[in-house]
This record gives structure tokens, C-alpha cells and sequence, in this order.
């Protein structure tokens, strides 16, 4: 784990200059005990400075939580969001291509208190974290950070979209200009619609007795009653869903997708929900539910590393081992030589 660090933030630091004035606390040092903090669920700078000298594991015998706090806030967080995408590189050269992704945001609270630097949310600081996600690796991908009133279509148009590549879209992603830039780059959509959604259609399937209640084919939008800038020029499909057992309704579906099934494209929109899960997976197992500081700088530095302690426990996982499981046993070897991490890859 050390070693895909290090590979990864070498070149990094030299660009930034990062350790140029730094007394104590490298770039490494603050990112060896921010994944360490997260893989082992620290609640707080006092529990992270008592780790770092019960370990006995960093360059240093100890750090005081006010130390920790400043340079947390001073270092500037693009470090660690360049270290996260090349250690992504490493672990997507690993694995094999996808053309599948899920987009989708997740909001999380900063710091209870006025005196935040994110917009509120009630009397919390919040931010929200965009992502686009790999359902079938469990790998997230490209990372957006904000505070929490920004639009998820918003967010949505400040994804890089790949030729190739289907993107999955929940009804809050619902935007003509979106769909619109991913048809442009010859990627491929899959958005639920909501029911207010107006399409004119031209061509319409037959329908055999089924779960599908209509498939056509037109366009996004009625350009009688909505201003041309919400009108879609391209042409799409538009699958209507009966209600399932367990749901309280039936489901929409737009895509460009033209060569698959109905029930091709209901079963990827389905593969959406990966996504959820992810959220939930690292908010309960790697800190990020609260933070330990509130300026951009913290708060992002501590995403990313967190996202980072991630891709590395994904790099020395075995196939055939549960996640969770196997992050709890790297939990435990924190406090004991990282040399047992043999034992627990092989058992």
C-alpha cells in the first residue's frame, strides 16, 4: 500500500511544491495518516493524533492535533485529487473495461456551526459530492466536489463524457442540455424521466403483452409549448415501464440506446442503484459523514484521501473476498505490522 503511494505522489509533490517550506508534516506524511484515520474510522483530530503515536508506524513519533488542523487547511487538496486519479490509473489497468457508468451525488455535513466556509443547509454546513461510478468494478471515477445547492444538473454537465460509454441517470440529472452534450460526444444515456415530461413522438413499437406499456421514438420536449432551448434536436427513445411489485409506480426511460431490448434498458437503469450502495459503504466505513476541519482545503483533502484509502485496499483485495470483510481485517493490521497483511490475503 505504502509503495503505490509513494509512486503516485512523488510527482505530484515536485509540481506543487508542496513540501517546499514544510517543516514536519510532509505531503506523504499528511496523506499516510489521513488514509490511516479513515481506514480506521478516527472520529476526531485528538483520536487521529493518539493513533499516530500508539502505532509507532510514520516517520515521526507524534503529532498534536493543532499542527494537523493547520496544515490540513494550508496544503492545497489538488494534491491529493492528482494522487487519486493516478492511483485509479493503476487500479483501472487492473481490471477490465467497462462501458457502463452510474452518475449521481451524495450529500454530506461539514460542521455544525455558523461559521462554515460551505453554504448551509438548516444550521449545517453541507457539501455535495458528485460521482460517476463503475457498477460492475465498484470503482468511482471522476470526482466533483461543491457545496450542497448545486443542481445535480449542474453537476451533470461538469462530467467528461467518454465515446463509448453508457451513463445512468436517476430523474434528478432531468436536462435536455445534458443529454444533448452526451449525445454530442457519441456516448450513450439511460435518464428516468418524470411523468411531467413532455415528447413528441413519430414512431412507435409494437407492443407484445408484457411488462413495457409503450416504446417510441421522437423527441424530448413540445416545441408548441416549450421555449426552443428546451427542446431536444436529437432524436431518442422513450420507454414507459409498468409499475412493479414493491413500487409505488411505473417507471420512464429516455435513451439514445437503440440497439437494446426494453427490458435491457429497465435492467441497466436498475444497475443505478450500485451506486447507493457505494455511498453508503463509505460513509459508514471510511469517515465521511463528518469532517475534521470545515475549509475547502480540509474537507476535499479529506475526501480524496478517504477515496484513495479505498483504491488502495481495492488494489491488494482478492477477487473472491468481500470488501467489507476484508477492510475490517486492514483495519486491525494498523495497529500491528503491515507485514500481516500476507496473512490476511491469503487466508
Amino acid at each position: 500500500m505504502t509503495r503505490e503511494i509513494e509512486g503516485s505522489l512523488g510527482l505530484v509533490v515536485e509540481r506543487y511544491g508542496s513540501d517546499k517550506w514544510s517543516k514536519k508534516l510532509t505531503t506523504k506524511d499528511q496523506l499516510g495518516i489521513l488514509v490511516s484515520a479513515n481506514l480506521a474510522q478516527s472520529k476526531s483530530l485528538s483520536d487521529i493524533s493518539s493513533m499516530v503515536e500508539a502505532t509507532g508506524k510514520f516517520s515521526f513519533d507524534g503529532i498534536n492535533k493543532s499542527s494537523l488542523s493547520r496544515v490540513n487547511s494550508k496544503r492545497n487538496s489538488g494534491i491529493f485529487e492528482e494522487a487519486y486519479r493516478h492511483i485509479l490509473e493503476k487500479v483501472r489497468k487492473r481490471v477490465p473495461y467497462s462501458k457502463i457508468r452510474v452518475i449521481d451525488t451524495t450529500t454530506s455535513v461539514v460542521a455544525k456551526n455558523l461559521f462554515s466556509l460551505w453554504k448551509m443547509d438548516g444550521n449545517r454546513g453541507a457539501i455535495k459530492i458528485g460521482v460517476e461510478y463503475d457498477p460492475f468494478w465498484q470503482l468511482p471515477d471522476q470526482i466533483i466536489i461543491s457545496d450542497w445547492k448545486k443542481g445535480d444538473t449542474t453537476h451533470g454537465k461538469e462530467f467528461e463524457y467518454k465515446k463509448g460509454l453508457t451513463y445512468i441517470f436517476d430523474r434528478g440529472f432531468n436536462d435536455y442540455g445534458l443529454y444533448t452534450k452526451i449525445i454530442k460526444t457519441k456516448a450513450f444515456f439511460v435518464a428516468r424521466m418524470h411523468k411531467t415530461n413532455r415528447f413528441s413522438w413519430f414512431k412507435q413499437k409494437h407492443i407484445k403483452p408484457s411488462n413495457v406499456i409503450s416504446d417510441e421514438t421522437g423527441k424530448l420536449g413540445r416545441p408548441e409549448r416549450v421555449r426552443k432551448s428546451r427542446v431536444m434536436q436529437d432524436i431518442v427513445r422513450v420507454i414507459r415501464f409498468k409499475k412493479e411489485e414493491g413500487h409505488k409506480e411505473g417507471i420512464i426511460i429516455a435513451t439514445n440506446r437503440f440497439d437494446l431490448r426494453a427490458n435491457d434498458i429497465r435492467d441497466l437503469y436498475k444497475r443505478r442503484w450500485d451506486i447507493e450502495l457505494f455511498f453508503k459503504f463509505i460513509k459508514q466505513n471510511l469517515k465521511l459523514k463528518k469532517f475534521f476541519g470545515t475549509t475547502h482545503n480540509a474537507v476535499k483533502s479529506q475526501i480524496y484521501c478517504a477515496l484513495i484509502a479505498y483504491l488502495l485496499v481495492y488494489l491488494i483485495k482478492p477477487k473472491y473476498k468481500n470488501f467489507t470483510e476484508f477492510l475490517r481485517k486492514v483495519r486491525y493490521t494498523l495497529f500491528f505490522d503491515f507485514q500481516q497483511l500476507s496473512f490476511i490475503t491469503d487466508t
